[in-house]
């Protein structure tokens, strides 16, 4: 069991990285292309798509940081730490538990998806300061 929660845990932090990528780029497709996966190979390249923004989320991040107003600062801090939360050991983790097929990859990729889309936690706030 807790082989699923440290896979559980792991899909939850990329789906939290994702949520940022969707709140500060607006790219639906780079969630569509990790929750569409259905093989190993095509999850894990989907993430590696989405880490390749790393730099750059952390950089508009920081401008965003420079930008927010005091009630503001606590979304941004929360997404950069989303950011930085989402780390090597999960995607290995992912790997690792999807290769031995404890869950199916089909299911963790939908429910990474959905998870990123669904959250409303920082979206708003993190789309209104990307527009000012």
């Amino acid at each position: 069991m807790s082989e699923v929660n440290d896979l559980v845990s792991s899909a939850d932090r990329l789906s939290n990285y994702l949520h940022v990528v969707l709140a500060i780029e607006y790219d639906v497709d780079a969630i569509d292309r990790v929750a569409k996966s259905r093989r190993l190979d095509d999850f894990l390249e989907a993430i590696y798509n989405a880490l390749r923004r790393r730099l750059t989320l952390s950089d508009k991040l920081e401008e965003l940081l420079n930008k927010a107003k005091n009630d503001e600062r606590r979304t941004v801090e929360r997404a950069i730490s989303y950011i930085k939360n989402f780390n090597p050991s999960d995607v290995e983790k992912l790997r690792s538990r999807l290769a031995s097929h404890t869950i199916s990859i089909k299911e963790i990729a939908s429910y990474t998806g959905s998870k990123a889309i669904a959250s409303t936690v920082l979206f708003d706030t993190l789309r209104r300061l990307c527009e000012r």
